[in-house]
């Protein structure tokens, strides 16, 4: 009986307590668009796989839920606004190698070849992780909504999306950002 209570309050103070470290990798970067300098702070869920994400400008609001694909980070949003819904796509390959550019940003259009419906079901999964972020902080629930989030964007982005000048051109697609990131520490 001892141990089962103790295995429950072990959980318990689990689900209260930040799941990720303090220690942040630091990306100082200079867009190729804007000439801006901007940085990227990133923290660790688990080393090698998945943590968070958050810039110090505006264009990328906030701390966002990142997975480590090879050299890459990957992280997805919505951009729902009145006029304009969008997934944004961005990409930071830690393995820099100057002059290129190793940061991109991208917004998927819902107004050609993707659909409101299929909109309508990432911003479904976003909404709940926002809802979630406000309730709950870091516990594992919140977390879970932002892996299935990022679970159901990159099946979109790697199933549906087209890059390409036809799919430009038809609207599908726009790049927001792309810049020179260096790792500080």
């Amino acid at each position: 009986m001892k141990k089962l209570l103790i295995l429950i309050i072990l959980g318990l103070f689990n689900l209260s307590t930040p799941s990720h470290s303090n220690d942040k990798s630091i990306f100082k970067c200079k867009s190729i668009v804007s000439n801006e300098m901007f940085n990227f702070f990133y923290t660790d869920l688990e080393p090698a796989s998945d943590g968070f994400i958050e810039a110090d400008r505006i264009i990328f609001p906030g701390e966002k839920y990142s997975k480590i694909l090879g050299n890459q980070i990957w992280w997805y949003f919505i951009l729902d606004e009145e006029d304009a819904n969008n997934l944004i796509v961005n990409i930071l390959d830690t393995n820099y190698e100057p002059p290129k550019d190793n940061f991109g940003s991208f917004q998927i259009n819902f107004t050609g070849d993707y659909t409101k419906k299929e909109f309508n079901e990432l911003n479904k999964a976003y909404i709940k992780v926002k809802k979630l972020s406000k309730e709950m902080g870091m516990k594992s629930a919140y977390i879970e909504a932002e892996k299935n989030f990022f679970t159901l964007a990159d099946k979109f982005f790697t199933t549906r999306v087209k890059f390409g000048k036809e799919s430009y051109d038809k609207g599908n697609w726009s790049t927001l950002e792309r810049a020179i990131c260096e790792y500080q520490n």
